[in-house]
């Protein structure tokens, strides 16, 4: 009777197995056709099982220490050929579905000794069963939504380490089952802490891989958000950064500046000292900042000023005497025109603000051409 509940266990396992493995796996067939196959296998398993068992020692083969359950390592054999993906892909995936299935059949097996030790494979079926219903959908969910995605959307280097984890961490839950059995052998005094150790070590390597990982991400942002000649934010910049102002409340002016005679500069000098006269301009602004104001440009020679103040008009005198802290070319200033708008006093919508703003100094910038048409 004992052997029947024992590989009934074993296949239990073996189905939860291979169902988180197959349907979070690229298939080479379809899915029916690939549980026939393994179907197939388990079933010369069992029977490979069925007569083994019995020439066993009994505490090895109904204690629970579960060694047995080492030979179903054969089945990455059979899953690798039928799965259409990177193998490493494969025995990750199969590495977390059994740590997961050990995991169940330790506390089974151990809640089944201290409740009924007389019947104790029965019973750890039956509490198995009971911790698959209620733990399975959960578990599978993780694995088949944020696990995959990860494994998918990883380094290589970061793939291994996390295969790694999934590997050493089932050893570990071998070796304390055994333990929790036989009582802990030499072997066993070495091996524990020596694979919490490695369990530690791709622990700390995997945290520091998407540590770096994520500080690449930030550095990509931060580059996408930068002009690469002024290395002030871009327009993406400062409508995220108006965005959040308008959305915490916080009142301010919006600032359009639009150099005058850029084109001249260019034309007369060349673009490096039209380049050199953009960072000259963009390093003399700076002075005239705050700590809660930003600067901004948005297009070749249109720049923006998110101003902490309710006004602009003070900051648009100092900007009419502007002059170059540096001139490394030799291009002298040769002025700016600016229109402002205000939050909340003007508009509420960052669109309508620098829409405004952008009005304003075009009639200034125009009313400028009329003077000097004159």
């Amino acid at each position: 009777m004992a052997i029947y509940v024992k590989l009934l266990i074993v296949l239990q396992m073996l189905i939860v197995n291979q169902h988180i493995t197959i349907k979070c796996s690229r298939l080479k067939k379809s899915f029916n056709k690939t549980y026939f196959y393994l179907a197939a296998f388990t079933a010369l398993f069992l029977s490979f099982l069925y007569y083994l068992l019995p020439t066993l020692p009994e505490d090895t083969a109904f204690m629970g220490d579960g060694i047995y359950l080492l030979l179903a390592a054969i089945y990455v054999f059979p899953i690798v050929f039928l799965t259409d993906q990177p193998k490493i892909h494969t025995i990750t995936i199969m590495s977390v579905a059994w740590v997961y299935t050990m995991f169940i059949y330790i506390i089974s097996h151990r809640i089944a000794q201290y409740i009924y030790p007389e019947l104790l494979q029965l019973y750890s079926l039956g509490i198995q069963s009971i911790l698959y219903v209620l733990t399975y959908r959960s578990y599978y969910k993780m694995i088949n939504s944020k696990f995959i995605f990860t494994i998918l959307n990883v380094g290589k280097e970061t793939l291994y380490i996390i295969m790694g984890l999934g590997i050493s961490s089932l050893a570990l839950l071998f070796i304390l089952n055994y333990s929790y059995i036989h009582g802990a052998t030499i072997i066993n005094q070495i091996l524990e802490p020596v694979l919490l150790i490695i369990i530690l070590i791709f622990g700390l390597n995997l945290a520091y891989s998407f540590v770096r990982a994520d500080k690449s991400v930030k550095d990509i942002e931060k580059r996408v958000r930068k002009d690469s000649l002024t290395r002030l934010g871009n327009r993406e910049a400062m409508l995220e950064d108006a965005n959040t102002r308008i959305i915490e409340g916080n009142p301010f002016c919006l600032l359009f500046m639009d150099l005058d005679d850029f084109k001249f500069v260019n034309d007369t000098y060349g673009h490096q000292a039209g380049d050199d006269y953009l960072v000259a301009f963009s390093n003399t602004i700076r002075k005239y900042l705050g700590s809660d104001d930003r600067f901004y440009r948005i297009s070749g020679d249109e720049f923006v000023l998110l101003w902490s103040k309710k006004s602009c008009n003070e900051l648009v005198e100092k900007l009419e005497e502007l002059e170059f802290l540096n001139n490394p070319m030799g291009v002298e200033f040769r002025g700016l025109s600016t229109g402002h708008a205000r939050f909340p006093e003007d508009e509420t919508d960052i669109v309508e603000l620098l829409s405004m703003a952008d009005e304003r100094m075009y009639q200034i910038k125009k009313k400028k051409h009329k003077n000097q048409d004159n």
